[in-house]
């Protein structure tokens, strides 16, 4: 049986102001192609379905649109609510939805009802079990028998009692959604655009928890990145969600067998989900590069801020989201000598000079006629 793992979806997520469905329609798409030819049978989604708790009426009906196609085709999916996720909005119907497939598992107050074990039988008859463990907040799940109450306490709990349940550790697959780390800590990679779970990393989750399971499932770090001969394994988010994350975007395949194997990650094509790219370079520069279909953030580096470069920069690169302009100089103030007798045209000369010398002579003068305008409507009052 083939199973794949992907997480964090975010449906409905907005990129510096432009909303990213039609990506992930393409990638929804693409995904039930992938599983088809790789003769997937089971989806695994390490949590973060939706952006935000309360989504829009389009971003469900795009995940519902991925659920069916997978569904129809005769894949079944196994979930878990993320930090993003709203528990009691993605549990609704779940228990009739499962005899259709759909699996999912969401955070619940009580921690008996938490990492309940299923059982999913493939095609051929073949059998494999799956813990799923949603993201579990310490100030909702209260009813539990815990003295120290923290993310990692609970994940723990869950997952010391679910090896009483399964049939075999080894041949069974455990989902999870947090910051996971341990000996091998240092190379764990955040990219900037997950939400921080708490503050100070009291809730980074010891790898140590996860010891004995077939293969770990996890979610919440947007970075495809492996642990353990690639036992334990983060996905990565299929569409990038900020400028910090111009690598490359994966989803997963394990074979189960007579063991558990990770077999080798499948990127995402570039047709499917459009890559981030940061361009630093002067105005100039850029707008004589070969332009692209990524979306793009320029960092000017030039002199001073270069009015207009948005409209140009769009002309080489389309899906240009952002330009970062140069920061004026740091100056105590403008070069003004007090004692000379300055008019306000002369003081505002001086400041352009002092804070944007490369200024184009035609924004030069638009602020001087902005000030003579402003003067005129003074009259003999000194401004």
């Amino acid at each position: 049986m083939k199973i794949l793992h992907t997480s964090d979806w975010h449906i409905g997520k907005r990129f510096h102001g432009v909303n990213l469905l039609d990506e992930q329609i393409r990638f929804g798409e693409w995904l039930l192609k992938t599983s088809l030819e790789e003769r997937v049978e089971v989806v695994l989604i390490a949590g973060d379905l939706y952006d935000v708790v309360q989504p829009s009426g389009k971003a469900v009906r795009v995940l519902d649109s991925i659920f069916n196609s997978l569904l129809q085709a005769g894949i079944q999916i196994v979930c878990i609510t993320g930090n993003h996720d709203s528990a009691q909005r993605l549990s609704f119907g779940n228990m009739a939805m499962s005899e259709g497939g759909l699996h999912l598992s969401a955070e619940s107050p009580d921690l008996d009802d938490v990492g309940k074990p299923i059982t999913i039988e493939g095609a051929q008859g073949e059998k494999i079990q799956v813990v799923p463990v949603p993201y579990l907040n310490p100030f909702r799940v209260t009813n539990h028998d815990l003295d120290d109450v923290t993310h990692q306490s609970l994940v723990e709990s869950v997952l010391d009692r679910a090896r009483h349940e399964v049939e075999d550790p080894q041949r069974t697959i455990v989902m999870g959604h947090g910051f996971f780390a341990g000996g091998s800590n240092d190379t764990v990679e955040e990219t900037g655009s997950e939400r921080r779970l708490s503050v100070g990393g009291e809730d980074r989750i010891g790898f140590h928890v996860l010891n004995g399971w077939g293969y770990v499932a996890l979610g919440h770090l947007h970075r495809h990145q492996e642990f353990d001969q690639g036992r334990i394994a983060y996905s990565g988010s299929p569409l990038p969600m900020s400028f910090s994350e111009e690598h490359q975007k994966f989803v997963r395949i394990i074979d189960c067998g007579d063991s558990i194997t990770p077999l080798a990650p499948i990127a995402i094509p570039d047709e499917v989900v459009r890559p981030v790219k940061t361009i630093t370079a002067e105005l100039e520069h850029v707008v004589e590069m070969a332009g692209s279909s990524d979306w793009v953030r320029v960092v000017l580096a030039d002199d001073s801020i270069q009015p207009g470069a948005m409209n140009r920069i769009r002309s080489v690169f389309p899906n240009i989201l952002e330009v970062i302009q140069p920061r004026p100089k740091q100056i105590e103030s403008p070069s003004i000598n007090r004692e000379e007798d300055l008019s306000p045209g002369d003081i505002v000369e001086l400041w352009l000079d002092d804070y944007f010398p490369s200024l184009d002579t035609r924004y030069r003068q638009t602020v001087n006629d902005s000030v003579n305008e402003t003067l005129a409507g003074v009259g003999d009052e000194t401004p």
